[in-house]
């Protein structure tokens, strides 16, 4: 069997989604397992750049929004049964592949909220972990408060985004001397470009080159979900804390307990204030933080965790495209390709050179629903701003305001 998967983004095209082994902390370790997996089953993969479409048996594509274009080529290929998609992003950030229409492009669409509607082809997946352990740092060897976390700030319903900021500001004002932060993206937020970038954030000591290298040297660390209302979505955030024998402060998932033992970690949702927070994690004896410690250690020894490791993952994402569908039972997406033409064309209307974006105002103009002209309008407003330098001042002062 062929198997042609679409990245999650073009840096990922040339089969450097399963080659490519100086990625952070091995993040992509999971895709090359699934090709291993692959191959031992005598199946050949590769990305759709290297394995065309009209030449696969089965389409495998994960976080896809960057490729709408190959998911409609697939569809005209393949049709949807022998398709199947893996989503790693909460609603709320991507709401495309929350939408029916779009989950009936495939034979199966898989995704990290558990509270989904009856769908019979689309199913809750857990994040998978990368294979990435650090030697453990001793107690009294470590710092006691660290984030690392990207410069980004969105609101919308549950958004966490503006909590990692309040925690974030009264960490360095009460300890400044106890905790750090680091992440990407925070050196575009200024005010005057060219000056004094992330200036609001005096604990900021840049891009971590290891997360895990990083947080093994702190007591703590705060994991804070992009969302607080999302069941299920537990993300590699408190995974890349426990590994390294650092404790957790975690905000996110409401049932955060269903999927980690609650020892394991400290719930943030248990304290009125920072305040609070800051005081228990100051009066924990050697002893009392050891005992977390200890839970972590049985966590990660126990089935819940271990088949999240790649080997087990790729077995999982294996079987899924070895879940035969009868296309009798599978209608063409008529609606799906339609959302799917119309996203197209906004890429390219924001991206593409001047005939490119005058053939995708045509497209769009023969797809769009009026609900679409809208989303146009505010992608175009973005782009314009984004360009503009304006977008990064935005964020400065609503990041100041919080």
């Amino acid at each position: 069997m062929k198997i042609a998967v679409i990245p999650n983004s073009p840096d990922h095209l040339g089969n450097r989604l399963f080659t490519e082994k100086n990625a952070r902390d091995d993040v992509l370790a999971p895709y090359r397992e699934i090709k291993k997996v692959a191959e031992e089953r005598g199946w050949s993969m590769a990305t759709f750049d290297q394995l065309l479409l009209r030449e696969a048996d089965k389409v495998l594509a994960f976080n896809f929004r960057a490729f709408p274009e190959a998911i409609l080529a697939a569809l005209d290929a393949l049709g949807s049964p022998n398709m199947v998609a893996i989503v790693h992003e909460p609603p709320e950030i991507a709401p495309i592949y929350y939408d029916q229409d779009i989950q009936r492009c495939f034979g199966g669409f898989y995704l990290p909220e558990n509270t989904l509607p009856d769908n019979k082809n689309s199913f809750y997946l857990g994040f998978p972990v990368s294979p990435v352990d650090s030697d453990w740092v001793p107690f009294e060897a470590k710092k006691l408060l660290v984030s690392i976390t990207s410069g980004k700030f969105a609101s919308f319903e549950g958004s966490l985004y503006k909590e990692r900021i309040r925690a974030i500001k009264h960490f360095q004002a009460s300890l400044p001397e106890q905790f750090d932060m680091f992440g990407e993206g925070w050196e575009r937020i200024t005010l005057f470009p060219g000056r004094s970038p992330h200036k609001l954030f005096a604990c900021y000591g840049g891009t971590a080159s290891s997360k895990h290298e990083t947080m093994r040297k702190y007591k703590f660390s705060l994991c804070y979900e992009n969302s607080a209302n999302v069941h299920g979505y537990v993300s590699e955030k408190i995974f890349d804390s426990m590994r390294c024998g650092c404790v957790p402060i975690y905000l996110g998932a409401p049932d955060i307990e269903k999927y980690i033992p609650k020892a394991c970690f400290i719930d943030r949702r248990k304290f009125g204030s920072y305040r609070e927070v800051e005081e228990f994690i100051l009066s924990l004896s050697k002893e009392e933080y050891g005992n977390y410690l200890d839970a972590i250690k049985k966590y990660l020894n126990s089935e819940d965790y271990l088949r999240r490791l790649p080997d087990r993952y790729a077995e999982k994402v294996i079987s899924f495209l070895e879940r035969e569908i009868s296309t009798d039972s599978h209608s063409f997406p008529i609606e799906g390709q339609r959302k799917l033409r119309v996203l197209a064309a906004m890429r390219m209307i924001r991206r593409g050179s001047f005939p490119d974006k005058c053939k995708a105002g045509t497209l769009f103009l023969k797809h769009a629903r009026s609900y679409d002209w809208m989303r146009l309008m505010r992608v175009i407003m973005t782009s314009v701003i984004r360009k503009a330098g304006i977008s990064e001042r935005i964020t400065w002062i609503r990041m100041l305001r919080v």
